[in-house]
């Protein structure tokens, strides 16, 4: 059985009331034996790189006068940022997992999505291209292929995490936002090898996430 390693960076984002955006991802070289271990002729052990790394970012959001934020495409980060939220002010948010040198050996990306307790009052919707794990609510995934090999110029492929909208990525707030004090979003991302034992994409997610 492999162990990914997952170095957890929060992304603290915050009305009037605060919202944390929590993102996370496996950080470092992402590299696993196949799970089960498997020998070729009883001697050699099969090893299989994913890739180098995989990270999860986002562009600065900078308040504008009217409480409104907009994102700066010259600036990322991944420390986070807090975000004074007004109903009916949208939040642009742009939480992207980036593959570093995904090799094309089969493999499976998740994101895992938690959210607070706050009704119908914030809400998000995924980007396209990822499908609903199931039996795991709030988990999502993307069954990578040779299509995901970085190109001849690139080293990396991004992975949007919320849908694009007229004006960007959104967190939608309605108006009846409850005065709680604090609200969360969180994204968590992993990447799973495929295998002949593992070969879906629960039963990978439920390896990857064992002991959590």
């Amino acid at each position: 059985m492999f162990k990914n390693v997952k170095n957890k960076k929060a992304f603290v984002t915050a009305l009037v009331f605060v919202l944390v955006i929590a993102l996370a991802a496996a950080a470092g070289v992402v590299s696993a034996k196949f799970m089960g271990e498997k020998d070729v002729k009883g001697s050699v052990g099969l090893k299989a790189d994913l890739a180098e790394s995989i990270t999860v970012y986002e562009h600065v959001a900078n308040r504008q006068t009217d409480g409104s934020y907009e994102l700066d495409s010259s600036a990322i980060t991944e420390e986070g940022q807090t975000y004074m939220l007004m109903p009916g002010v949208d939040i642009y948010k742009d939480p992207t997992v980036r593959v570093t040198g995904y090799t094309g050996v089969p493999a499976y990306l998740f994101v895992e999505t938690e959210v607070s307790e706050y009704g119908t009052a914030l809400g998000f919707n995924m980007a396209s291209g990822w499908q609903s794990l199931s039996g795991h609510p709030g988990v999502w995934y993307k069954e990578l292929t040779s299509a995901d090999i970085p190109g001849e110029d690139e080293t990396y492929k991004d992975y949007p995490i919320i849908a694009t909208f007229a004006n960007g990525y959104q967190i939608l707030v309605f108006e009846g936002l409850p005065r709680e004090s604090e609200y969360s979003i969180s994204f968590k991302a992993y990447i799973g090898q495929k295998t002949v034992d593992y070969n879906t994409p629960v039963k990978v997610f439920e390896a990857l996430t064992a002991g959590d």
